[in-house]
């Protein structure tokens, strides 16, 4: 009867072994109470994998719609996380106060957290979705309500930072097929909106270079590899006129292969 209490309530649907206080604890990002508990007798016999679980629920549930993302709750995330194994892709309720009254996994409510602030709230919410994926959170994992890449498909067009969200799914090895993305490129195909845009591009083509993010990041390197040869062979020359003075000196036969893959590897990780 306690149990239905709780779910009714919008309280995740796991055990209640970590003390109420410890979980609001959680909640409110108060980090130092989590560690204080785990110092204690009690704190060091709460370490199952319900426990554990039941904690990341509170510290990735985002209460009210207005909150950002921060710093504090990157650090309670990976300390949860850090604290023993979880079930990554167990499924919850999200508190009545949110907006979007969904059952999903923390990772669905953590990308379901919609808004458009600076570089900040942008890289800390991007590094608690990083430190999911590592957790082993399914972005293709079905909720009653979808997956998270069925959520990211459809909050495309209020979500400024979906394509940089789609990045972090796919640099965690995310594979886009046609079984996959069919549903949601004509989704997409059908929204005129900016960032709906960049995303049906992003997606095809990723798809298009082989479905994974280092087939994607390979593409350039493939093309001016390609380049070369035909440079090296005679059947092209660069326009020193049009073509800018590095890319000349990088088609040149005369720089080695161990030169060249290590100026592309350089502008894939920075670029």
């Amino acid at each position: 009867r306690a149990r239905r209490r709780r779910i009714a309530a919008g309280r995740p649907s796991v055990a209640m072994v970590v003390p109420e206080a410890i979980l609001s604890a959680a909640q409110r990002l108060d980090l130092d109470a989590v560690k204080a508990f785990d110092a204690s007798e009690a704190g060091r016999e709460s370490r199952g994998i319900e426990d554990n679980s039941t904690l990341l629920v509170y510290a990735c549930n985002v209460q009210m719609p207005e909150e950002k993302p921060s710093r504090e709750r990157v650090e309670m995330v990976r300390y949860v996380l850090a604290r023993g194994d979880v079930r990554i892709n167990d499924v919850y309720r999200t508190p009545r106060s949110h907006p979007r009254k969904r059952p999903g996994t923390c990772l669905y409510h953590i990308m379901n957290w919609l808004f458009d602030d600076g570089a900040q709230e942008r890289a800390c919410e991007l590094e608690i979705i990083a430190l999911l994926l590592d957790a082993g959170a399914d972005p293709f994992f079905k909720t009653p309500h979808g997956s998270c890449f069925d959520l990211l498909i459809e909050c495309s067009c209020d979500d400024p930072n979906c394509c940089e969200k789609l990045v972090t799914i796919l640099r965690h090895g995310a594979v886009l097929n046609e079984e996959t993305t069919t549903s949601a490129c004509e989704t997409l195909s059908a929204d005129p909106t900016s960032s709906s845009r960049r995303l049906l591009t992003l997606i095809e083509a990723v798809r298009e270079a082989g479905g994974t993010w280092r087939d994607y990041c390979l593409q350039p390197h493939k093309r001016v590899l390609a380049l070369r040869s035909l440079v090296a062979a005679g059947r092209a020359v660069p326009e020193k006129h049009w073509t800018p003075p590095f890319l000349v000196n990088l088609l040149s036969p005369s720089l080695p292969n161990g030169v060249i893959w290590t100026v592309l590897q350089f502008w894939r990780e920075t670029g």
